[in-house]
């Protein structure tokens, strides 16, 4: 079998592990007052907030399929946004190929990619290195700097101390692998890897390509980002993983020229979230039925990795 017939071959498996829901996420849904059963359909509904803004919402991490085209969403979301009127945003969490129609809008959409890399041909005077202590102040920089850019790109701000705790939080990873382009020496782009992440819902294990960043006055930026990639990929193809990034939709985006460029390039969606705003939402929604007890506070779901938080909230193994 040819290298890029092994690659297929692991893309479908791993593109079957994220497809499926793993048992032991819904049985602790169900312990933590999270799991929802409407119409014979299953979802994970709770409450969520910003990591960077504070702004407080609902997050629907997980709904059976057919939930997403059979009126069982709307159904749901309509009697919890009735029973806290105080939500700000609804963020929802779709599999591979399903599209939620307007007001919804797409946020991030995560990609992944199995197998060796094809790493590209370096210009005299390019090299990619692992990231060491001398390339400290740079890296730091860029990881705060993907952290702001990514929530600007859908219309948020973070307080500066939010974000450095966000910045924190990767540092302190120790699955965390760094690498730094080098152009005649000078510092010009990095690449953040985590690696052994967990998917919350279906239990897969990737390597997550964090940040990819190239300054753009760069020469022979593009192949200096798909070098930082490459050595990204390699490592989790030597870690037995695949490499999992994702691409953070501008507010009022259309169609991403960046996820059709990544999709061209062998990567495959692995999943995506949808946000819109309760009031937004009010031409979409039925009428809520009239609740039997007064509700109470739905309980704060575990820590999950979404748009609400990190790493979502940067534009993740994407050229910038």
């Amino acid at each position: 079998m040819t290298a890029a017939a092994d690659a297929r071959t692991a893309g479908a498996a791993d593109g079957a592990r994220a497809a499926a829901l793993d048992p032991g996420y819904w049985a602790g849904a169900e312990a933590a007052g999270l799991a929802v059963h409407h119409g014979g359909r299953r979802l994970v509904v709770g409450s969520s907030t910003h990591g960077l803004t504070g702004e407080t919402g609902l997050l629907v991490e997980y709904a059976d399929p057919p939930a997403f085209t059979d009126g069982t969403l709307e159904a749901v979301l309509a009697a919890r946004i009735a029973a806290h009127p105080a939500t700000a945003r609804v963020e929802v969490r779709t599999p591979a190929g399903t599209f939620l129609p307007a007001p919804w809008r797409r946020s991030v959409t995560y990609v992944r990619r199995s197998g060796p890399p094809a790493a590209p041909v370096l210009p005299a005077g390019l090299r990619i290195v692992p990231a060491g202590e001398e390339h400290r102040a740079p890296v730091h920089a860029w990881m705060a700097r993907a952290v702001r850019e990514g929530a600007a790109d859908q219309g948020l701000h973070g307080a500066e101390d939010a974000v450095a705790a966000a910045v924190g939080e990767v540092l302190a990873d120790p699955s965390r692998s760094g690498w730094v382009a080098l152009l005649d020496g000078a510092a010009v782009g990095h690449a953040v890897l985590l690696g052994g992440q967990a998917d919350e819902v279906t239990g897969a294990v990737r390597a997550e390509l964090w940040d990819v960043l190239v300054e753009p006055d760069t020469p022979h930026a593009g192949v200096c980002r798909d070098a930082l990639v490459a050595a990204a990929a390699g490592h989790a193809h030597r870690l037995g993983l695949p490499l999992l990034g994702h691409v953070v939709h501008h507010a009022g985006e259309g169609e991403s020229r960046v996820l059709a460029s990544l999709l061209a390039k062998g990567w495959h969606t692995d999943h995506a979230y949808w946000s819109a705003a309760p009031a937004e939402l009010s031409g979409l929604l039925p009428a809520p039925a009239p609740p039997a007890a007064p509700a109470a506070e739905p309980p704060a779901p575990r820590p999950v990795r979404t748009p609400g938080g990190l790493p979502a909230t940067t534009s993740i193994g994407t050229p910038r």
